[in-house]
């Protein structure tokens, strides 16, 4: 039983506009979460440069 064989004959199968659906639907998801990940990391990037601005500025 190959797994990678079975894999492609399925997307294959696919017709091209269910797939932009099904690779749009994941991309918005997986986006969103980077797009909140980016936000906290800036943030705390920038709670800690303004506490050294006030301890050695």
């Amino acid at each position: 039983m190959d797994i990678r064989e079975i894999v492609r004959d399925k997307v294959q199968q696919f017709e091209a506009e269910a797939m932009e659906t099904l690779v749009m639907t994941v991309a918005r998801k997986e986006f969103g979460h980077i797009q909140i990940v980016g936000a906290l990391t800036g943030a705390v990037i920038g709670v800690i440069q303004g506490v050294i601005l006030v301890f050695v500025g």
